[in-house]
């Protein structure tokens, strides 16, 4: 299968994993706000939500081989207490092409790269308009490249550790509109590392499902991210 088909069978998977969990509720804590709460935050609320991303990766050679670079993601959010909430998280990004080495001549690649994850929030003010939060995260990072070229093919896989950690506020004007700013420092190894600053905005369709529309952009090194999520609380 081609990877532009693998990318679009992968979302299409993913997006009915999550239509399917809309209807899968657990019990709600007294301590934690429910899915009909009248609300816009994410913070604080048990949500699932899948995001497809346009990437520009920085790496010369992979954005030269591929210039429409996807990542899609899948992520939860659970609340522990009031002001902490834990998260797991898994995704895949593709970047496939052919060019040309000015040495070995035209060349075929495929850079083939998934990651799962856990990491916490803690937010200080769940109740208010405007919610500070710190985030850290640990990943396992798998890599795969596929090379061809006139010597033949080359097989590589790689396996690293990644973390990443940061700091930014939600802030909630109304019950369906919430913006959050943040800063964040990563380091993936193969995935890439440096500092970005980002946000997302979402819009809530109603008081369970909602849009949103996310991008991150480089301080120091690597590229920078656009993407659109659904995603729903339960």
């Amino acid at each position: 299968m081609r990877p532009r088909y693998r990318r679009t069978t992968l979302a299409i998977c993913l997006g009915s994993m999550v239509l399917a969990g809309a209807g899968c509720r657990l019990p709600v804590s007294h301590d934690q706000r429910s899915a009909g709460a009248v609300s816009s935050a994410l913070l604080g609320t048990r949500f699932a939500r899948v995001t497809t991303s346009r990437l520009v990766t920085g790496n010369a050679v992979l954005d030269e081989l591929d210039d429409f670079i996807t990542a899609i993601g899948v992520d939860f959010n659970v609340p522990v207490s009031e002001t902490v909430d834990l998260q797991a998280y898994f995704g895949n990004r593709e970047a496939a092409g052919e060019s040309v080495d000015p040495f070995h001549g035209p060349y075929e690649m495929i850079f083939e790269g998934w990651y799962i994850g856990v990491g916490a929030i803690g937010h200080s003010r769940p109740d208010e308009e405007v919610d500070p939060f710190m985030f850290v995260g640990l990943q396992y990072l798998s890599v795969d490249i596929s090379y061809w070229d006139s010597a033949g093919p080359i097989f590589v896989d790689d396996e690293e550790v990644g973390w990443i950690a940061g700091g930014g506020v939600e802030w909630r004007p109304t019950a369906s509109i919430a913006v959050a700013p943040y800063i964040k420092y990563f380091d993936n190894q193969t995935f890439g590392e440096g500092t970005r600053v980002g946000g997302r905005f979402n819009f809530w369709l109603d008081q369970r499902w909602f849009l949103e529309v996310s991008g991150e952009s480089p301080i120091s090194e690597s590229g920078h991210a656009l993407g659109l999520g659904l995603g729903f609380r339960y």
